[in-house]
């Protein structure tokens, strides 16, 4: 019983993360904010349009690349969901210090709230200022991203939490059918089924040490971060779990159709004829 619990347990955080991921895919959060959105908050902060030139959106692997001719560029970051526009300009003249205090007073004067963290925020959008000096003047990065919705967070938890019950629910259905089957399927459905739950338990461990050495992750996207930041290791949990399933799925041993006992009429000494 105690193996069962802990399956039920590995099955319930992967099923709960599967459609975690889901469900916040239903709400439209993930993603980098439109163009024109990030175009007219960064206009608004520098006091003049960008320079703006048609490209597609660029997909990053855990870095994303500098980018040459296009000062406003998306940038779709799967494995850690950074999702975000930046605008960035190049200006000949000014200091740092000045620029990002103009910035942010303009900012506020439309109506953007600034947050503890220094980034602002209005009409469900998010704006970090990264602003330099160089050789050659300031260089002004406007970074947009979208806030994370309530309807985000929502659907995330209960996608959870539903994707938990179901998974617990069908690893008990799954464990009951286990005990039908004979070696030759016990043997390779509890070996891959105790590598399922090693890689599982494992995985969530460094995820919650690095959560508490104070890792930030989006929070409304965290399963689907675990799910893709190593991607090898989701699509290996996943197919095992698939494959164990499948196994646990065939037909059941059938029970031996002959039993040792007395034929019928038989009743031994019992039944010898009197004289």
């Amino acid at each position: 019983m105690t193996w069962v619990r802990v399956a039920g347990v590995a099955a319930a955080l992967i099923t709960g993360c599967l459609l975690s991921a889901a469900a916040v895919h239903v709400s439209g959060f993930p993603g980098p904010p439109a163009e024109s959105d990030a175009v007219t908050a960064a206009t608004t902060a520098m006091g003049r349009p960008p320079i703006d030139t048609p490209g597609p959106v660029v997909v990053c692997d855990y870095w994303c690349p500098e980018y040459a001719g296009d000062n406003v560029v998306a940038y779709d970051s799967p494995p850690d969901r950074t999702d975000v526009v930046a605008v960035t300009y190049s200006l000949p003249q000014g200091r740092a210090a000045e620029t990002e205090v103009a910035a942010r007073v303009r900012l506020e004067d439309a109506g953007w709230q600034s947050r503890s963290d220094g980034t602002l925020t209005r009409d469900n959008l998010v704006l970090g200022l990264q602003i330099t000096d160089t050789p050659s003047g300031v260089q002004a990065t406007v970074v947009a991203s979208k806030a994370v919705s309530p309807l985000a967070v929502t659907l995330a938890v209960a996608g959870f939490l539903i994707g938990a019950a179901l998974g617990w629910l069908v690893a008990a259905g799954a464990a009951r059918r286990f005990r039908r089957h004979g070696d030759s399927v016990r043997a390779p459905a509890g070996t891959l089924t105790v590598v399922v739950i090693a890689v599982t338990f494992g995985y969530a461990t460094t995820a919650v040490l690095l959560l508490y050495n104070g890792g930030a992750w989006p929070d409304a996207q965290f399963a689907e971060f675990l799910l893709t930041v190593f991607p090898s290791i989701s699509i290996a949990v996943v197919t095992a779990t698939v494959v164990v399933l499948a196994l646990i799925a065939l037909p059941p041993r059938r029970e031996g159709l002959l039993r040792l006992g007395p034929t019928v009429g038989q009743t031994g000494n019992h039944g010898a004829a009197r004289s």
